[in-house]
């Protein structure tokens, strides 16, 4: 965890910006919605990035961050939108 602390921080950054976002626009769904697409392509790009930089950037592990960014903001606008 130490030797990736600024990859981590970066991370935590990404989220913090999206969910502060997310709660100033909280009376606008469209807007919302684009923070909760926002924020699933730049964790997705994190992840890309980080394992680059590690050198154990394979198809599995782009796959891997591609379906957990897709389903969590399939997730999150699902239930923006619900009745």
């Amino acid at each position: 965890m130490k030797r990736h602390l600024s990859h981590y921080l970066l991370l935590l950054s990404i989220f913090g910006f999206g969910l502060f976002f997310f709660a100033y626009f909280s009376y606008n769904r469209t807007v919302q919605t684009w923070c909760v697409i926002v924020l699933s392509v730049a964790y997705f790009l994190w992840g890309i990035g980080h394992h680059y930089l590690e050198r154990n950037l394979y198809l599995k592990v782009v796959i891997e961050y591609f379906l957990v960014a897709f389903l969590g903001a399939i997730l999150v606008i699902s239930l923006l939108f619900r009745a």
